[in-house]
């Protein structure tokens, strides 16, 4: 057993189950085209099993194990900072939108030039469209979109991950950009020495500091 003890701060909000992508034959073209586009631009989300020197959530929330081999200025300081993210919103590269029992699925996007006609479509596994959402024209910065999880006609989709893919025209050519999440920190997992912080984003699992694009 490892005489480094972790520091896990957990906040009372539950913590919803791990998301598993499934791969799936996509039989449109078009939008297998686009997709490839898309993930060629942008790396996909991580979603890292373990990372040395963090566990996995364990015990009752709110408990709190003390690392006794370092400075008791290092452990206040690292919990003060750990205990300002718990239920912020971290935002992380994805293709893919998470529909579950929140009902609202929330994205960004962030620009490094002005665009027009913005838009953000979502596809079902076969890779049909589903529903679009028109953004229009946007200067350099974030912006924020949310779906609720209804097709072109209305109707509630089934919960689960659906493929989306943001277009924008750019000195008048037609791009593709990349898209990011946007879900609630539940916890927080510090380790000793000089490893980074570990956050515990609802639905996903654990995130490295450094794979967080975004907090906000």
């Amino acid at each position: 057993m490892s005489d480094i003890n972790e520091i896990q701060l957990t906040s009372l909000a539950n913590v919803t189950q791990r998301v598993t992508s499934q791969s799936r034959s996509i039989e449109n073209q078009n939008f297998l085209t686009l997709f490839m586009a898309q993930m060629n631009y942008q790396a996909p989300s991580p979603m890292p099993q373990n990372h040395s020197g963090a566990t996995a959530l364990s015990g009752p929330e709110g408990h709190i194990h003390h690392i006794t081999t370092e400075p008791q200025h290092w452990r206040s300081k690292q919990a003060l900072q750990a205990s300002t993210l718990i239920g912020r919103q971290a935002h992380i590269q994805s293709t893919m939108a998470i529909l579950d029992n929140t009902q609202i699925f929330k994205g960004a996007l962030h620009l490094n030039e002005s665009v027009a006609e913005l838009s953000v479509t979502f596809y079902n596994p076969q890779g049909q469209a589903i529903q679009q959402l028109p953004l229009g024209s946007h200067p350099i910065g974030q912006v924020e979109f949310s779906w609720d999880g209804t097709d072109h006609t209305g109707k509630a989709l089934p919960l689960g991950n659906y493929p989306m893919i943001a277009n924008a025209t750019i000195g008048g050519e037609l791009k593709t950009l990349p898209t990011y999440l946007m879900r609630n920190i539940d916890s927080v997992t510090l380790t000793a020495g000089n490893q980074e912080m570990v956050c515990n984003i609802a639905g996903l699992g654990a995130f490295k500091m450094s794979e967080i694009v975004k907090i906000v």
